[in-house]
């Protein structure tokens, strides 16, 4: 008998792909699933009613949860937690796709190699027209909390968790407290306990919706903050050239924010192409047209280097779906 996979979708703000979303969950290749979507926007407000309408389309194969008012991405996750029934249990956030063989994969990897609680997947990271900007791939197993904190290790979207009933009893909810990195926060307390694996193929796409989730200079200073207080344990773990590269990453972080005080700017820990990036966005100039221009040119090409590394049946999900 097959397990049953619980797949969460909170969306906030995200009415425009979340139908896509729904979709590539539908057509898994996997069928033994429960889809929970759980609406952060607020009762009555114009995102919450358009998604509302989007999800009464499949109301006979979704559960639909909305909150009376914003909580944020941990609080939409937590809610879809407590309501699922699954022995695994994934995420897919509002504007990411799953290929049709994710599930199946994720389940059959599990099952086989039982000392595992989580698996990760490859994923190809795509602008909002389905465009390749990026393929992220994960080569590391067991306990990985220092590679995840040093970033050695990127997973490249929440939608990337797939983990075991077993795991969520004892690991629990995220935090939510974290504006910032609820993800890792939520990863690093799996791995005082726990390991995960891997699926050395692309099974998940990663897109964009229109929404800015980014915060501002003061808001991520203060995640930062809490999140070196959480993790203390781990950072003291680390040797003395990692807490230099773990410190590092958080101060690059925090100067490449808006809003960021430009006397903390120290430019000998940038490279060039920082530099450059941190002058582009502090003086807002990819709003230029030749900045835009550029950027449009630069997408190209990059694009047709990825796609030569992907298989022909991401190539055909993406122009099926463009």
């Amino acid at each position: 008998m097959k397990k049953l996979v619980s797949v969460i979708i909170p969306t906030y703000r995200g009415d425009i792909s979340l139908e896509r979303a729904i979709k590539s969950v539908l057509q898994q290749e996997y069928q033994e699933l429960e889809i929970i979507i759980v609406d952060d926007n607020g009762k009555n407000t114009d995102f919450q009613i358009r998604t509302e309408e989007i999800v009464n389309k499949y109301a006979d194969k979704v559960k639909y949860i909305a909150h009376d008012y914003n909580k944020n991405g941990a609080a939409a996750r937590n809610t879809g937690l407590k309501a699922c029934r699954g022995e695994y249990i994934c995420f897919l956030d509002d504007d990411d796709i799953m290929l049709p063989k994710r599930i199946s994969l994720c389940v059959e990897k599990l099952e086989q190699n039982k000392k595992y609680d989580a698996v990760y997947t490859d994923v190809l990271c795509v602008d909002y027209k389905l465009i390749p900007t990026r393929i992220v791939r994960v080569r590391e197993e067991g306990n990985c909390y220092k590679e995840l904190m040093l970033k050695s290790m990127f997973f490249g979207t929440g939608s990337n968790i797939f983990i075991t009933r077993k795991a969520l009893n004892e690991v629990g909810l995220f935090d939510e407290s974290f504006i910032r990195h609820q993800d890792l926060e939520y990863m690093i307390r799996f791995y005082r306990k726990f390991s995960s694996t891997y699926i050395d193929k692309i099974l998940l796409i990663k897109s964009k919706n229109a929404t800015n989730n980014f915060p501002s200079y003061k808001k991520l200073h203060m995640a930062k903050k809490l999140y070196f207080e959480k993790f203390s344990p781990e950072i003291h773990s680390f040797n003395e050239n990692e807490k230099k590269d773990f410190n590092k990453l958080h101060y690059k972080e925090l100067m490449m924010a808006e809003g960021a005080p430009e006397e903390k700017y120290n430019k000998k820990l940038f490279s060039k192409k920082e530099r450059l990036i941190f002058f582009i966005n502090k003086n807002h100039l990819m709003s230029m047209n030749c900045f835009i221009l550029l950027n449009e040119i630069r997408k190209i090409i990059n694009s047709i280097s990825i796609k030569k590394q992907l298989d022909q049946e991401v190539l055909d999900y993406l122009k099926k779906n463009q």
